[in-house]
């Protein structure tokens, strides 16, 4: 398994999440059908995960767990939550890798698609991996900003020399970025249109939304199903598919969205999990392909041009 993620990491994590859930409140109610709250059609249940109700909408394919936890407490859990500082932690220990493979590109990929981009912030910017590579990137020149709710993460990237505001960013004032980017936030985030209409307003005339999330939609959950990381309600709420970021863009005010399929480990992951659940039955198709290196390379690329990767790059421009 790749150094960037594993099935023992993985666990440790869950274990002290799993004790941290409390700020979620209880479970919430299960009914036949709910509003989407993306695009306000109907959401009908689909599953039941941790004891919460999962609704997938019909027209825009929003997956969500709706929950009526006050925001505070939800922000009071990112801030202080031990497992998110595990995470950090991980994360600081195998940075070389995660910058060579994730970050480092991104950053280059931002500057080359908004070369003029003086001002740039990050949501959601943990320990300051990618406000690292942007500041080697932007060869000091850009003013690079990050949010962190985080009090742990924050410290970590405060330590590096990165102006930070550590709380959540309905609190941070801002404005006229030419560059908003988040990682691996959205699917923590209960109402996402009210974010995209936030980040709209951060940004300037012509600005720049540059974000990854996951994709349930993907190989990885296709596979795993309600197993895989991805759906570790309530810690993550949200659920997208290409359709759905697509229309969350366009109701948020944004245009000339572009996705692609940027995600690499899907087969790894899937490989990592049979091996490690010899009781799970396999598919013996799908495990020679992951065995064979040239052929798993073909296959990746696949998912990525058909956007079946388990993880999504979208541009979109105010």
């Amino acid at each position: 398994m790749s150094s960037i993620r594993n099935s023992g990491q993985i666990k440790e994590i869950k274990e002290i999440l799993n004790a941290e859930l409390g700020y979620f409140g209880s479970p919430n109610t299960k009914h036949d059908s709910v509003e989407c709250s993306i695009c306000e059609s109907i959401a009908n249940f689909l599953f039941t995960k941790n004891g919460f109700a999962l609704y997938r909408c019909s027209d825009c394919e929003f997956l969500f767990a709706p929950i009526n936890t006050p925001n505070n407490s939800i922000s009071d859990f990112f801030e202080n939550s031990k497992a998110i500082d595990l995470y950090t932690s991980k994360v600081i220990e195998n940075e070389a890798a995660r910058k060579s493979a994730i970050f480092r590109p991104l950053a280059k990929r931002i500057i080359a698609t908004h070369p003029e981009a003086k001002k740039i912030l990050e949501i959601g910017c943990g320990a300051g991996l990618l406000l690292d590579e942007l500041r080697l990137a932007g060869l000091g020149t850009i003013d690079i900003q990050g949010v962190e709710v985080n009090r742990f993460a924050a410290e970590r990237s405060i330590e590096k020399g990165h102006n930070i505001f550590p709380g959540a960013i309905d609190d941070f004032k801002g404005e006229n970025f030419d560059v908003v980017v988040f990682w691996a936030f959205l699917d923590h985030i209960p109402d996402p249109l009210a974010l995209f209409r936030r980040i709209n307003g951060l940004l300037g005339n012509g600005g720049l939304l540059i974000f990854g999330n996951a994709n349930y939609a993907g190989f990885e959950a296709s596979i795993m199903g309600t197993e895989s990381h991805i759906y570790s309600v309530p810690e993550r709420l949200s659920f997208f598919t290409p359709r759905t970021l697509e229309i969350l863009c366009h109701e948020a005010g944004f245009n000339n969205t572009s996705i692609e399929g940027s995600g690499n480990l899907d087969l790894e992951i899937v490989k990592d999990w049979w091996e490690n659940n010899p009781e799970i039955p396999k598919n013996d198709f799908l495990y020679s392909v992951m065995n064979n290196h040239e052929i798993a390379q073909n296959f990746t690329l696949f998912l990525q041009k058909t956007l079946l990767t388990s993880h999504l790059t979208v541009n979109t421009w105010k």
